[in-house]
């Protein structure tokens, strides 16, 4: 096998990963992230799980073919169950729902601790993992984005630590991505923005949920004003 070539989510995802790390792919599907660790000498041994046998048997493959069937742990199981606290340092969950992710961490509370890297990505349900991670004690270290297939993802760094409690644009845009200045920040709030107003418009009629299109309009105006880099709550 060449070496592994990273989709750009992918990549945003090694990124956040320090040399010689310990690190765990928790949903690692066909293990391209591991092994792309592996073979760049990011990391000596990576942890990739997954919770169906398919793609851990495609994982392997792609181990074997590399050669580096040695130095990657494969893992049956669901979440973090597949680890024991001490063993990792990184922890690394892409391509779920964020109440996914957030279950998971809430399962094993090892895992939020100063010392222990969480590099997430959601794929929906943003709000609800920021405010998750609030209220666990951890706070976003820093974030990125990355695009593939027409669409731009969130890739964030958090640990334990203090944090605001995210409201208004903040559960779309954390502190650490509107200081990061992404290239594609302004795409990202784009695409944000049509699904807001998309959910705006839905609930507009409804004399029950009238204030629930009020308040999308307001994060809405706060996310236009990052996107031109004024202070969202001006």
């Amino acid at each position: 096998m060449t070496n592994i070539a990273l989709s750009g989510r992918l990549k945003a995802l090694a990124d956040f990963i320090d040399p010689g790390a310990r690190a765990a792919d928790i949903g690692t599907d066909h293990g391209y992230l591991p092994i792309w660790l592996l073979q760049n000498g990011r990391c000596k041994r990576v942890i990739a799980a997954d919770v169906n046998e398919g793609p851990l048997a495609a994982a392997a493959r792609s181990a074997e073919e590399a050669g580096l069937r040695t130095q990657m742990d494969l893992r049956l199981g669901d979440g973090l169950t597949v680890l024991t606290p001490g063993e990792v340092d990184t922890v690394v969950i892409a391509g779920m729902g964020g109440e996914t992710i957030l279950n998971m961490l809430t399962q094993a509370p090892w895992a939020v601790h100063p010392d222990i890297s969480l590099i997430l990505q959601p794929q929906s349900k943003l709000p609800e993992l920021l405010c998750g991670l609030h209220e666990m004690g951890c706070m976003v270290e820093k974030a990125k984005l990355a695009e593939e297939r027409g669409r731009i993802y969130l890739v964030i760094q958090a640990a334990q630590g203090p944090s605001d409690a995210p409201n208004g644009a903040g559960c779309y845009v954390p502190k650490a991505l509107q200081t990061a200045r992404d290239p594609l920040l302004g795409a990202y709030i784009a695409q944000i923005t049509q699904k807001l107003n998309k959910a705006a418009d839905g609930v507009a009629q409804s004399e029950t949920e009238a204030h629930l299109s009020a308040e999308l309009r307001q994060t809405i105006e706060e996310l236009s004003k990052i996107s031109i880099g004024g202070d969202p709550h001006e």
